[in-house]
């Protein structure tokens, strides 16, 4: 069902629908019009013009997402929630507009880390370090026969079991039901600062031994220990430590780039581990229209919105967003970058430039 249809299916008054179609309209027409007429133009002008142009077709989006969110009856706070939603949207139809100027590669392994509720109409692209967890238990939880609290679902039920629940957009085979997923359903993802997310990543995985990590962790350990000692990876894997500067030069190695051996599924040539791949290689927001664009920092409140624009927020309520053990407060991400080679960090902010580019996240830690 479009957007048009949700409002109407809700109940929208026939001349607020008709308004809004007009706007789209109008927009739409507006944007031809510019193509056309500022064709040729300087840099400079191109630049100011197409902001213009982003204004206009966004301003449509802006109007008739209010109209469906405030059917929550959510008042000012949801219209708030949904201008700063359609600011992220424009910012990352922006930047891929120049993408695709400069001609960046797309890629096709974003339908691997799609997932289809198809109960609910919803696809959630997930990427690991970013509250992956909790929606995979919220996701399960609102799917169970009888209404069950997301906090109750183990780590082990959520990540190994979650596929009673949810579909792999990747294993749905026909193509008619892969755009009709495409076009109706609420599509979402998040993001997060890329510096925060691969502290993080780093801490579940090697500061600490989880037992749902030991065989991996083990694995891990002793590969980046040959790496980069060349010794001590005979020992026991709770006696290799690796430090947080070894982790970044395994991250910027160019050897990684070309073959990544601590992948997920080992043999997997070029596979790298999502838990710190990019978003935008795992969820390829340029190629695949999200409804939400959510963030770490904002992640509890774009939830509530996801949940009531799936029409679900009376059956489930995603868990409070908690610093944890695993969890990374800014103090100590400045900590944490204060002593690294700023050579390594200038090749993180080559590696994850897009990351940065399209969720609007700042390269200065300090």
């Amino acid at each position: 069902m479009g957007t048009f249809a949700k409002l109407r299916y809700l109940g929208v008054k026939s001349s607020t629908w008709r308004l809004c179609t007009r706007l789209t309209t109008v927009c739409a027409f507006l944007y031809l019009i510019g193509l056309v007429t500022f064709n040729g133009s300087s840099d400079e002008e191109e630049s100011k013009q197409n902001s213009i142009r982003q204004d206009l077709l966004f301003r449509a989006n802006v109007d008739e997402n209010k109209v469906f969110i405030n059917r929550t009856g959510e008042g000012e706070e949801a219209v708030e929630r949904c201008d700063e939603m359609c600011k992220r949207k424009r910012r990352i139809s922006f930047t891929c507009q120049k993408l695709r100027r400069e001609k960046v590669e797309e890629n096709t392994r974003w339908q691997h880390y799609l997932l289809v509720d198809k109960r609910h109409k919803l696809v959630y692209c997930m990427v690991p370090k970013i509250g992956s967890s909790n929606w995979l238990r919220t996701l399960i939880a609102v799917n169970k026969p009888l209404p069950t609290d997301p906090g109750s679902i183990s780590f082990v039920e959520a990540h190994f079991q979650y596929q009673k629940y949810l579909t792999k957009f990747s294993s749905i085979i026909s193509s008619e039901e892969r755009q009709y997923i495409l076009r109706n359903y609420v599509k979402f993802m998040f993001a997060r600062s890329p510096y925060e997310r691969i502290l993080s990543a780093y801490r579940s995985i090697f500061a600490y031994e989880p037992s749902i990590y030991d065989k991996s962790a083990e694995r891990y350990r002793r590969t980046l220990a040959e790496m980069y000692r060349g010794r001590d990876f005979d020992l026991p894997a709770a006696n290799i430590s690796i430090t947080f500067e070894e982790f970044l030069r395994y991250l910027t190695d160019p050897r990684t780039a070309i073959y990544d051996p601590l992948s997920i599924r080992p043999g997997d040539y070029g596979v790298g581990n999502p838990h710190w791949t990019s978003a935008y290689e795992l969820c390829n927001p340029c190629l695949l229209h999200y409804d939400v664009i959510g963030k770490h920092e904002t992640m509890k409140a774009d939830a509530d919105l996801i949940l009531k624009m799936a029409g679900v927020s009376q059956l489930v309520s995603f868990p409070n967003v908690t610093e944890t053990a695993y969890g990374t407060t800014r103090q100590y991400v400045r900590e944490a970058y204060l002593n690294i080679d700023p050579f390594l960090l200038d090749e993180l902010n080559r590696i994850y430039w897009l990351d940065f580019e399209l969720f609007d996240y700042g390269r200065d830690i300090f």
